[in-house]
């Protein structure tokens, strides 16, 4: 009986890892090693050496992927009750995938799969914050709660839905048959924060977070491969950035297979799995209605404008904490600000910060921000800001 799964590089990196646990667990021993020639599931039968593969996740982890190797197992005391060849081949068709299958000589139908359960249990990553690829996010500056002004009614629904994915009442509802898988869209102009907060959530979420971005997805197998990650990582919190440029409306002439597998993870084609999906989109209205407006796939959509008059005030104040600035400046500050994105903002406070201190020249003392700082850093944004007609005090969110 034979029994094959094709798996990307981190998948296999962490089924490997597992191995000699999940041997000691089922009573099982290897009984020897060898390597093989060929491609894939249709690899030959000629004997070679074993190969194998760095993959570097981190700065002090690294994991190693068989490329070419048959594994022999049998029962620990010697009986013939259970045996098998375990087997990794590295897929030449498919670039970075590896097949990893089993040969059964004896019954045992559900090596393999129970193999991958508790892989998904005791893999090194479960709780971790990472790329696609697998390499862990690490090193980026901490955005802390709180420095990110988003406007009250969107931080509530975001909170609500972080608290029915990860918090101690997920147990329960999962018992009362609330869908555990969700999602939820963050859509507005460039600039107004949705990025951000996903770099807020890989500093403040206690729970696995896959960050993905349409670089990462060429194809279908992409699609579901970084959802089986997301998966095996689970409870995780998918964050899918740009959603528009991998899931665009089939009126606009997407045929591509990405759009369906994506649709598919979302529905939970293979399971109800406790897994939150936050896209963000600039272009909410190329994105496929089949997608954006339909509960199960995405339950919810965020709308992020501009900030408004309070939270453009916070910001400044934020961003020029360590400088001195008369309060009818700032005021004066905030109401030509009205129609900035955050992203413009900061760049106004950063612009008369680096003015002021350029006047002043070196030294230790806080730097003396004057309107004529504020001037010259307000031109370099005021034409992007005119260009724009959004309004600020609309509401900021909207649920469909």
């Amino acid at each position: 009986m034979r029994h094959y799964q094709l798996h990307g590089k981190l998948r296999t990196a962490l089924a490997w890892h597992t191995l000699p646990d999940f041997l000691a667990m089922q009573g099982l021993v290897v009984a020897g090693a060898v390597g093989s020639t060929g491609s894939g599931r249709h690899a030959s039968e000629e004997l070679g050496v074993a190969e194998f593969e760095s993959l570097r996740l981190g700065r002090d982890l690294w994991l190693e992927i068989p490329k070419n190797l048959l594994i022999f197992v049998e029962s620990e005391e010697g009986s013939s009750a259970q045996r098998a060849v375990l087997r990794f081949e590295m897929d030449l068709m498919r670039e970075g995938r590896v097949a990893v299958g089993a040969f059964h000589l004896d019954p045992h139908p559900r090596l393999l799969e129970d193999w991958f359960d508790y892989t998904r249990r005791a893999n090194p990553l479960r709780g971790r914050k990472l790329f696609a690829n697998g390499t862990l996010i690490e090193g980026r500056p901490e955005v802390e709660r709180g420095r990110l002004f988003l406007p009250e009614v969107v931080r509530q629904r975001l909170d609500f839905a972080l608290r029915r994915f990860v918090s101690p009442a997920t147990a329960r509802l999962a018992a009362l048959g609330v869908r555990q898988r969700a999602g939820l869209i963050l859509a507005g102009p460039p600039g107004t924060g949705k990025s951000t907060l996903g770099k807020e959530l890989v500093e403040t979420l206690a729970t696995s977070l896959l960050w993905i971005t349409p670089g990462d997805l060429s194809e279908a197998n992409d699609v579901r491969e970084a959802y089986e990650i997301a998966r095996w990582l689970a409870p995780t919190v998918v964050f899918l950035e740009d959603l528009d440029l991998v899931a665009e409306s089939r009126e606009r002439g997407n045929r591509g297979s990405m759009l369906g597998q994506l649709m598919n993870e979302l529905d939970g084609g293979v399971g109800d799995h406790p897994v939150l999906t936050i896209a963000t989109t600039n272009r909410l209205e190329v994105v496929e209605q089949a997608v954006s407006n339909r509960p199960g796939r995405f339950d919810q959509i965020l709308e992020i404008g501009p900030p408004d008059s309070v939270s453009r005030r916070g910001m400044l104040v934020h961003r020029l904490r360590n400088a001195d600035l008369a309060e009818d400046l700032l005021d004066w500050s905030c109401g030509l600000l009205e129609g900035a994105t955050g992203a413009e903002i900061e760049e106004v406070a950063n612009s008369a910060l680096a003015a002021a201190v350029f006047e002043e020249g070196a030294g230790e003392s806080r730097p003396h921000i004057t309107r004529s700082h504020l001037e010259e850093a307000l031109e370099r944004v005021s034409r992007h800001i005119a260009d724009r007609k959004v309004g600020f005090d609309r509401p900021a969110a909207r649920q469909r």
